[in-house]
């Protein structure tokens, strides 16, 4: 499960539908960071894509490029997470592929199950 710090005290994530509008279409660089039970960063993963979805319940859909084309990330519908990316020229995937310029940036935490 992928998380990030929660803007609400009863949990809800922010969803900033104006965002949500800008963000459809968009190239978006997103870095997911796995770690264990104890908080240990275990790897790192970026991902770059082209959002072709975001709902407010059912979550953020990026169809990826490079290495996992064709492939799709689905994303927690939260808005928060997003900001505009520093322009600039960005390393992704095990090919080192560069990505020029992208819309937007995302970070996110996975949590490894205990076993991983």
């Amino acid at each position: 499960m992928l998380k990030h710090p929660p803007s609400f005290d009863d949990g809800r994530t922010r969803f900033d539908p104006a965002l949500a509008a800008r963000l459809i279409g968009k190239r978006v660089l997103v870095g997911i960071k796995y770690e264990d039970f104890r908080g240990t960063l275990k790897r790192e993963e970026q991902l770059v894509g082209i959002v072709s979805s975001v709902h407010p319940t059912k979550g953020i859909v990026i169809s990826l490029e490079a290495d996992h084309a064709g492939e799709t990330l689905q994303l927690p519908p939260s808005t928060e997470s997003f900001e505009v990316a520093p322009k600039g020229e960005y390393s992704v995937g095990s090919a080192g592929e560069v990505v020029i310029d992208p819309d937007f940036i995302s970070q996110w935490w996975r949590l490894l199950a205990r076993d991983a």
